[in-house]
């Protein structure tokens, strides 16, 4: 049974398994060739890595198997579609797909929906309603609004703020490290290849030269707050984008491809 279908940029939710071991199958849809196994990303715990490099090579795809508890996730970074089946060991019931579907929701738990306002408005975040809800320093010399984060910025450090329930891309720099310290909230951070699922504020964490690195918040009412600083050269280009979820057409943005923060 195939329960995502994954066409190129897309990604499923971040899940946490149930009590049982639950298996994924992922089979390529548009191409019978497996080149480019890098560019299908997997979480799987608290490890984020290609699917050769997580699961093992089947007949007619790549296998991985997720433990009781474990979170996981498919990212497909490829130019073609592909499929995501699950196999739950011990649990047959439902005989049409949507039925299986529904009960996916009653097996798995969503840690973070990197759709979750893909078919709602997108409005600037207002700089005035930060400020007045929050202690912000004085002193910045420059704001960045989008419309999931703010970014304050001082000539010695950012402040970044993360609304509710959603995350920046998952992202690389060619020209500057960054380290992060947590001033509020408990996001979900990945950096390189380890994917940290319980953050608390005061936590730190560097960034080096080119490692994949992202902040996601799923919190559904508390934002996060984070204070970044860097070394080398700051550029607002410098970024390449591996997967962005932020990255969809809305019904009232005309440009939904907005860099990141």
């Amino acid at each position: 049974m195939v329960y995502w279908t994954l066409s190129s940029g897309r990604g499923t939710n971040l899940w946490q398994n149930g009590d049982q071991n639950t298996k994924l199958y992922i089979h390529l849809v548009d191409s019978p060739a497996w080149e480019n196994l890098g560019g299908i990303l997997a979480i799987i715990e608290d490890v984020i890595a290609p699917i050769n490099h997580m699961g093992l090579r089947v007949s007619d795809g790549y296998m991985l198997l997720v433990p009781p508890k474990a979170a996981f996730m498919i990212m497909n970074l490829t130019s073609v579609t592909i499929e995501v089946e699950v196999k739950i060991s011990g649990y047959e019931k439902g005989e049409g797909k949507k039925e299986r579907k529904e009960e996916l929701g009653k097996i798995f738990k969503i840690l973070y929906n990197p759709y979750l306002l893909e078919n709602k408005p997108h409005e600037t975040i207002d700089p005035s309603k930060i400020l007045s809800q929050f202690s912000v320093p004085t002193g910045y010399t420059d704001i960045l609004a989008k419309w999931y984060s703010i970014k304050f910025t001082y000539p010695s450090f950012n402040l970044i703020f993360l609304q509710p329930g959603l995350g920046i891309s998952l992202q690389t720099h060619q020209l500057r490290e960054e380290h992060w310290k947590i001033q509020q909230g408990h996001p979900i951070i990945i950096v390189g290849s380890k994917v940290y699922l319980q953050t608390s504020p005061k936590q730190e964490f560097h960034i080096p030269l080119g490692s994949k690195h992202t902040i996601i918040n799923p919190s559904a009412s508390e934002w996060v707050i984070l204070e970044e600083t860097y070394t080398g050269t700051f550029d607002e280009e410098d970024i390449t984008r591996l997967f962005n979820p932020n990255r969809y057409n809305s019904p009232n943005t005309s440009n939904s491809n907005n860099a990141e923060k």
